[in-house]
């Protein structure tokens, strides 16, 4: 209740009270209560004695999710992305949000971007398409299918962003090998 409610002197006297009795499970929900309520104090705090990839990244996907950027920026140096980068990356995407991408992005494998990309092209997010593709994201990945999925929404914007860096020709023939 302390690490949710951020009262941090509470939650040092209780640690100190009961903290070698608290399970692993039990000091990584808290962590992940307290990120996901922005309580910087109580995550600082928490990250020595919890683990910030428990729940496959549980505390850093609350933070992101409830756009808490003092808490991210603590967890994302501490964080093994290699299996939560691109749930990161979709909630930043359907968020909108390009301040919270670039934080994030630089951390993530380019597979998980790539799927951001594709993400980002369904929803016509024009600055999130140009943002991704400027930390890597392929566009002529899967025969240029984040250009085919910006033109199939009807997302000019995106599709005018990724027509010189995809490969149109190859989307073209595809498309008519499909019909």
């Amino acid at each position: 209740v302390a690490a949710a409610t951020g009262q941090y002197a509470d939650l040092s006297i209780l640690w100190r009270m009961f903290g070698a009795c608290l399970s692993a499970q039990a000091t990584n929900e808290a962590l992940a209560v307290a990120a996901g309520h922005g309580h910087i104090e109580c995550v600082a705090f928490l990250l020595p004695h919890s683990d910030p990839n428990a729940d496959r990244g549980r505390a850093l996907r609350l933070a992101v999710e409830n756009q808490h950027n003092d808490c991210i920026d603590l967890l994302l140096p501490l964080s093994d992305l290699s299996d939560t980068g691109f749930a990161l990356l979709w909630s930043i995407v359907d968020q909108h949000n390009c301040a919270l991408l670039a934080r994030v992005a630089p951390h993530c494998a380019p597979s998980d971007l790539d799927k951001a990309l594709l993400r980002a092209c369904v929803l016509g997010s024009a600055d999130l398409v140009a943002q991704l593709l400027g930390y890597g994201a392929d566009a002529k990945k899967d025969n240029s299918l984040a250009l085919r999925t910006a033109a199939h929404n009807g997302h000019l914007e995106c599709v005018d962003l990724l027509f010189g860096v995809s490969e149109p020709h190859e989307a073209l023939r595809f498309l008519q090998e499909q019909i």
